[in-house]
């Protein structure tokens, strides 16, 4: 038994590298050997609301996830800060490629799960991180029921325009944010002590989350906490068997 997880791969469109980092790791032999597959958030640049555009766009990507629906592993995701409010994006999934009940799980918060005798807390990261709180502030509010009522109700070309551009000033930002070596150990650090908060508020012995964009692989007395970074630059996902939890690269 084993299980692999990744966030922050940050697809854009079917010809961007992204995506072809993300299908290089579907086909892995990690991935092709496990029986779980986390997908924690942030796995494309721009995905929300329930339409089924999102579903045509990255066709590529959704049809790869069903296969290995249908070669009997398990896909769980959990929402991310770019693709959010598409539990029905999920269902139009298993409806469109006839998939098996119970093997599409969809989250909007974080979860713990039994593996090889450890419980371990899956999320996206930004649900627990301590402190930035402008940015829990913008997270309340595009997570908020209203945001989501309005995915509804506004047009597929909307949202898709709204979502580039707010996405693009992201990437500008964290372009900004993440080469800086300093401020990435200050990101690396608050994550840890974010992860140690997390696993003793939901008793878990290990925390695998994403968002934070920096790689990391701790392991303390009471903690194992783990984080792939940013995807297209690091190359690297989570691997988990019995003997250990590690990081891998393509």
């Amino acid at each position: 038994m084993s299980f692999v997880s990744i966030s922050d791969v940050h697809i854009k469109s079917k010809d961007d590298e992204a995506q072809r980092f993300f299908l290089q790791f579907l086909q892995h032999p990690k991935t092709q050997a496990a029986q779980k597959i986390y997908l924690l958030g942030d796995i494309f640049d721009l995905i929300v609301g329930p339409k089924i555009e999102w579903l045509f766009k990255f066709h590529t990507v959704f049809f790869e996830l069903s296969k290995l629906v249908k070669q009997g592993k398990e896909i769980h995701f959990i929402e991310g800060n770019h693709d959010f409010h598409v539990e029905r994006v999920f269902q139009y999934l298993k409806e469109v490629y006839n998939l098996p009940e119970g093997r599409v799980h969809y989250y909007r918060d974080p979860f713990v799960s039994r593996e090889f005798g450890k419980k371990i807390l899956f999320c996206h990261g930004d649900e627990i991180e301590l402190g930035n709180w402008s940015y829990k502030i913008y997270r309340f509010l595009i997570k908020s029921r209203f945001i989501k009522a309005l995915s509804y109700i506004v047009p597929y070309v909307f949202i898709k325009w709204i979502g580039t551009n707010a996405s693009s000033s992201s990437r500008k930002r964290n372009n900004q944010k993440y080469t800086s070596e300093n401020q990435n150990e200050k990101i690396k650090i608050n994550f840890i002590k974010s992860s140690k908060k997390a696993s003793r508020d939901y008793r878990s012995n290990v925390v695998i989350c994403g968002h934070g964009h920096v790689l990391e692989n701790y392991r303390g007395k009471r903690l194992h906490y783990l984080n792939n970074g940013y995807f297209p630059q690091t190359r690297s996902f989570v691997h988990g068997t019995s003997q250990d939890i590690s990081l891998i690269q393509l």
